[in-house]
C-alpha cells in the first residue's frame, strides 16, 4: 500500500514537473517568456493535439504519426541511416572563407538534427557509393498555430521560402517542391517544401544527380500523413495520385503548370492573410477585455484613494490609514471573487468611516462659513461680523463673545 502511494506521489511530481517545463517552453515558442500570453487552456489544447499525434488521431487514422516514418523509403540500391553533421560537408564549397554566409547556414542546418523543446526533427542520410542525399523534416509546436499569442512566430514560419533563386521543381501529390539554387561554389542542390507551414522539408542532393534521379525519393514521401499531422491542413493534399516534374513538361505544359502553382500560392497566401487578420482581431478583442477589467479595478482603487484624500487626509479620521487600506484591499478582492457577505462587511466599515468624516467636514464647513458661533476658548470661528440670535456681545482683548438669549430666523 505504501509502495503504491509512493509510486503515485512520484508519478504526480514527475508529471507535474514535465507539464510545467513543457508549458514554459510552449510559452517561449508562442513569444511569451513569462507565459502571460499563453493561457493554460490554449496550452492544454495544443498538448492534447500532440498526444493525439503520438497515439494516432482520428484524422490520421492508419497513417504514420512519427515524422521519421513520413520520410521517403530508400530507393533500390540505396541505404539509409540517421544524419550526422558531417554528412553535409560534401555539399559546401571547397573553401568557405568567401562563401555566402546565408547559404552556408542553410546547408549546415540540414545536418543539424538537434531539436528544441516542443519541436520534432527527423533527418535521414541516403547513401549509394559516394553519393549522399540528406532529407530533413521539422515539425513545429501546435501552440504556434493554435494560440493568438503566437501570430509573429506563425507569420515567420509561413513566410519561410527560397532565399536565393527559387524555381519550381515538382509537385508531389499536391505538395509543391521548390529548388533554391545555391550560390556559385556550392556542390549540392537544395530543395524545400512545407505542409501547413508547420512541417518544413529540406533536401540536399549532389549536383550531378539529374531531376529524374530524384523522383524515386519523392515518390515515397508520405504527403498525406504530413498534412494530417499539422493544424492548418490543406484539403486533398496527399490524395492527388500524381507527381509532376516541371523539367519533364513541354513548353505548353510547363506554362500551365507554373500558372497552377502560382494560383495555389496566391490562394494559400490569401488564406493565411485572412487567418492572420481573424487571429489579430481576436487577440485585440481579448486585450481590450483585459484592459477594461484592469481599468475597472484601477478605477475602484482610485475611488477609495480619492475618498481618503477628500475626507480622511493622510493620517486623520477615526480609522487609521493601515485599517482603511486593509479594508479597501479586502473589498476589491471580495468584489472580484463575488463574495457578497465580505463585500457588505468591508464596504460597511469604509462607509461608516466616511460618514463619520463627512459629519466632521460639515461641522468644520459650518464653522468656517455659516455660524460665527463662539469656539470653546471663546474666540469666533469666523472673521466676518455675524449676528447670532439676539444677545449681548462683549469684546475683550480683541476677542469677541456673545451670549445668545433667543434665536430668530
Amino acid at each position: 500500500m505504501f509502495r503504491l502511494i509512493g509510486f503515485l506521489a512520484l508519478f504526480s511530481a514527475t508529471a507535474g514537473g514535465y507539464l510545467y517545463t513543457d508549458y514554459k517552453m510552449s510559452a517561449r515558442w508562442s513569444g511569451q517568456d513569462d507565459a502571460d500570453g499563453l493561457t493554460f487552456t490554449e496550452y492544454l489544447s495544443g498538448f492534447a493535439d500532440r498526444l493525439a499525434g503520438l497515439g494516432g488521431s482520428a484524422a490520421a487514422a492508419g497513417l504514420p504519426t512519427r515524422l521519421v516514418d513520413m520520410l521517403p523509403t530508400p530507393p533500390e540500391g540505396w541505404t539509409v541511416r540517421p544524419t550526422v553533421a558531417e554528412d553535409v560537408a560534401g555539399f559546401l564549397p571547397k573553401s568557405t572563407k568567401k562563401a555566402d554566409k546565408a547559404a552556408l547556414a542553410a546547408v549546415k542546418a540540414v545536418g543539424d538534427a538537434k531539436a528544441d523543446s516542443g519541436t520534432e526533427i527527423a533527418a535521414l542520410t541516403y547513401e549509394k557509393g559516394d553519393r549522399k542525399v540528406v532529407i530533413k523534416a521539422v515539425r513545429y509546436p501546435n501552440v504556434i498555430f493554435s494560440s493568438d499569442a503566437s501570430i509573429p512566430q506563425r507569420t515567420e514560419l509561413q513566410a519561410k521560402g527560397a532565399q536565393f533563386r527559387g524555381t519550381e521543381f515538382m509537385t508531389v501529390r499536391g505538395l509543391d517542391v521548390t529548388e533554391d539554387l545555391l550560390p556559385e561554389g556550392f556542390r549540392g542542390r537544395y530543395f524545400l517544401a512545407d505542409a501547413g507551414a508547420q512541417i518544413h522539408l529540406r533536401v540536399l542532393a549532389p549536383k550531378r544527380m539529374a531531376d529524374e534521379d530524384l523522383v524515386p525519393f519523392f515518390e515515397t514521401l508520405h504527403v498525406r500523413a504530413m498534412n494530417a499531422s499539422v493544424i492548418d491542413k490543406v484539403e486533398g493534399l496527399g490524395d492527388v495520385p500524381v507527381i509532376v516534374l516541371a523539367s519533364a513538361l513541354d513548353d505548353a505544359g510547363r506554362e500551365a503548370y507554373l500558372a497552377d502553382v502560382a494560383a495555389r500560392a496566391a490562394a494559400e497566401a490569401q488564406r493565411q492573410d485572412t487567418q492572420r487578420a481573424e487571429a489579430e482581431a481576436a487577440a485585440a478583442q481579448k486585450n481590450a477585455v483585459v484592459a477594461a477589467e484592469g481599468t475597472k479595478t484601477q478605477s475602484l482603487g482610485s475611488f477609495f484613494v480619492g475618498l481618503n484624500k477628500t475626507f480622511f487626509g493622510e493620517d486623520e479620521g477615526g480609522m487609521s490609514v493601515e485599517e482603511r487600506k486593509a479594508h479597501e484591499a479586502a473589498l476589491l478582492k471580495a468584489t472580484e471573487s463575488g463574495d457578497a457577505a465580505a463585500v457588505a462587511l468591508h464596504a460597511g466599515a469604509l462607509y461608516g468611516a466616511i460618514a463619520e468624516e463627512l459629519g466632521k467636514a460639515e461641522m468644520k464647513a459650518a464653522s468656517d462659513s455659516g455660524g460665527g458661533f463662539a469656539t470653546a476658548n471663546g474666540s469666533s470661528g469666523s472673521k466676518s461680523k455675524i449676528k447670532v440670535g439676539v444677545g449681548k456681545c462683549t469684546e475683550k482683548g480683541g476677542k469677541k463673545s456673545c451670549t445668545v438669549e433667543s434665536a430668530q430666523d
